[in-house]
C-alpha cells in the first residue's frame, strides 16, 4: 500500500489576483501566504540576533588576537584594544543598527514596539564585552564597566527612540511588515540616518584636536577630559581611560556621570515622544 501523498493544491487564478490586490507577499511560485503573510519564514528577530552576536564575538576574537597569545597578554596592551572594542561596538550599536532598520519596511505594529524588541537584542549581547575587563588582567574597578554600560545603553536608547519615531505608528489589525510610514517618504530616513551620525561625530572635535598632546603625555597624568564626553566614541575612550597615578588602571567621577545622566535624560524625552505619537495615531486609526 503506498503511503498517501500530500500535495500542495495550485492557487487558483482568482485567488493570486485578490492576494496582490491585499498587497499580501507570495512565494517563490506565486502562491499566497498562509494567513496573509510570510513573515514567518522571514527569521526576524532571529536572525538580526544571530548576526549581532556574531559580530561582537569577531570583534571580540580580533581584539584578543591583537593583544598577543595567551602567555605573552600585556596588561596595557589588552586594555588599549578592549576599548578599541568597545567603539567599534558603539559603532555597530549607533550606526550599524540604525542603518539596517531604516532600509527596511516599517516592521508590523509600527517602531516603538519592534525597536523596544531590538534594544534588548543589541543590549544584552554586549554586555559580555562590557563587563569582563573588570576581571584581571584588565582588572578594571566594577564602576568603570557600569558606566560604560549606562553610557552604551544610554546613547542606544537615544538613538532607537529617533528610529522609531522614523518608522512611524503602526495601524490596528497590522500583521506583517508594509511600506514606509504614511507621508514619510525614504529621504525622511535618510536624513534622519544622517543627523545621526552627524550628533553622535560632531562631539569628537576636541578629542581629535589634542589627540597628539595626549599621545605625547601619554596619559600619565591629568584630571577628567569633560570634552571627550561630548561623543559616545570618544566618551568611550574617557570613561576607560588609563589612570595609573590614582592607583587604580581606571576610575570614573562625577564629570563622568553627569553626562551619562544628560543622555539618558534625553533619551527618556525622546521615546516619551515616541509613545504619545504612537498611541494616539492608534487611537485615531482604531
Amino acid at each position: 500500500m503506498e503511503p498517501p501523498t500530500h500535495e500542495t493544491p495550485e492557487p487558483r487564478p482568482e485567488d493570486i489576483e485578490a492576494a496582490s490586490e491585499a498587497e499580501v507577499e507570495l512565494d517563490l511560485f506565486g502562491r499566497p501566504a498562509p494567513q496573509g503573510t510570510w513573515a514567518h519564514r522571514k527569521g526576524e528577530p532571529r536572525v538580526f540576533a544571530l548576526l549581532w552576536t556574531g559580530c561582537l564575538l569577531a570583534m571580540t576574537g580580533v581584539a584578543l588576537v591583537a593583544s598577543g597569545m595567551p602567555w605573552s597578554f600585556s596588561e596595557e596592551s589588552l586594555r588599549s584594544n578592549t576599548r578599541w572594542l568597545l567603539l567599534a561596538a558603539s559603532i555597530g550599536a549607533l550606526v550599524l543598527w540604525p542603518m539596517l532598520r531604516l532600509s527596511q519596511r516599517r516592521p508590523a505594529g509600527g517602531g516603538v514596539g519592534a525597536v523596544l524588541r531590538d534594544l534588548v537584542i543589541v543590549l544584552a549581547p554586549m554586555q559580555a564585552v562590557i563587563w569582563p575587563p573588570a576581571m584581571p588582567p584588565n582588572a578594571w574597578p566594577a564602576s568603570v564597566s557600569g558606566a560604560l554600560a549606562l553610557w552604551i545603553a544610554g546613547w542606544t536608547v537615544l538613538v532607537g527612540g529617533a528610529v522609531a519615531l522614523a518608522l512611524g505608528p503602526g495601524r490596528s489589525g497590522e500583521t506583517h511588515r508594509t511600506e514606509l510610514p504614511e507621508g514619510r517618504p525614504p529621504s525622511g530616513r535618510a536624513l534622519l540616518m544622517a543627523s545621526i551620525i552627524a550628533v553622535t561625530t560632531a562631539g569628537l572635535a576636541p578629542a581629535l584636536l589634542n589627540a597628539r598632546e595626549v599621545a605625547a603625555a601619554g596619559e600619565a597624568s591629568g584630571g577628567a577630559r569633560s570634552s571627550w564626553m561630548y561623543s559616545p566614541y570618544s566618551g568611550v575612550f574617557e570613561i576607560a581611560r588609563a589612570r595609573p597615578w590614582t592607583g587604580q588602571a581606571a576610575l570614573v567621577g562625577p564629570e563622568h556621570w553627569r553626562p551619562i545622566g544628560v543622555v539618558w535624560a534625553g533619551g527618556a524625552v525622546v521615546w516619551a515622544g515616541a509613545l504619545v505619537w504612537s498611541s494616539a495615531r492608534r487611537r485615531r486609526s482604531a
